[in-house]
């Protein structure tokens, strides 16, 4: 099974995550506030421009995931996100109709990057 997130563990794997724990330092701390203030920003440039700077090593899968959150602004061309054309993207591929949770499910198979749970994706 592809592993999508933490939630998927079990409570025996997720208890001996507590041994890997590391404190949280001042440098880590500072590259947080500093994606917290790109997201928070008005416009998506300064999430650009952070992963423009290559100064996330605390964060090492923080550039990947704003990459994915810009893909959500709607597209130049057909005005969708990311999500919704993927969706689009496998009702299009069904011969049949399928069910909310089965859409779901086939939606988070062809997301590069899981992030949606299944109450977001229904408010779609």
């Amino acid at each position: 099974e592809r592993f999508i997130g933490f939630g998927q563990l079990p409570e025996e794997a997720i208890r001996s995550c507590w041994r890997y724990r590391k404190p949280v330092s001042a440098k880590l701390l500072s590259q947080a506030k500093q994606c917290w203030q790109a997201v928070s920003c008005s416009s998506p440039k300064a999430i650009v421009s952070l992963i423009e700077q290559h100064q996330l090593d605390c964060l090492p899968n923080m550039s990947d995931v704003l990459r994915r959150l810009l893909q959500e602004l709607p597209h130049t061309n057909s005005g969708l996100s990311m999500t919704q054309q993927l969706a689009l993207n496998v009702l299009s591929s069904q011969r049949s109709p399928i069910s909310v949770t089965e859409w779901f499910k086939r939606y988070q198979q062809i997301e590069p990057l899981p992030f949606l749970g299944d109450v977001m994706f229904y408010a779609l």
